[in-house]
């Protein structure tokens, strides 16, 4: 019982440090300006092709802030979005996941748009990760 007690304490101590806006270690690693270099998609679950859509991506950018705010730059568009980005890190038994959403209003038509990356991975200053539809899969690599 008694070291449950100084766990709980410990725990309660640990706890509390944390600042509500301070960003984690995942975060911090997110924070910067970040183009496009490769996006693919497949058709189907069971398709191996994969077809290149980089072309319309490439030029297009979006800066993390650290007070979680985002500005996204969309080249073939021209056009200027602003707004709030979250990461959901996801837990269970075997697995983790952390989802990249970026929630955007373009800057003069007011137009609503939502990014999400799956399975956001962070090494060397380069993200990969994927958004799932019902019909397509589609693949993103992005650089500093």
């Amino acid at each position: 019982m008694k070291h449950f007690i100084l766990f709980f304490i410990g725990i309660s101590i640990l706890s509390g440090c944390l600042k509500n806006n301070e960003l984690t270690y995942h975060e911090k690693r997110l924070v910067g300006k970040w183009f496009y270099s490769e996006v693919e998609y497949r058709e189907r679950w069971g398709s191996l092709k994969k077809h290149s859509l980089s072309n319309d991506y490439i030029g297009s950018f979006f800066m993390l802030k650290d007070d979680f705010t985002v500005t996204y730059y969309d080249k073939l568009k021209e056009s200027n979005y602003s707004g709030q980005w979250e990461l959901v890190e996801s837990y269970n038994e075997d697995d983790s996941e952390n989802v990249l959403i970026l929630s955007l209003a373009n800057d003069l038509t007011h137009e609503v748009k939502q990014l999400i990356f799956e399975n956001t991975n962070v090494v060397r200053r380069k993200i990969t990760a994927h958004y799932r539809t019902n019909e397509e899969i589609f693949y993103f690599k992005l650089v500093q």
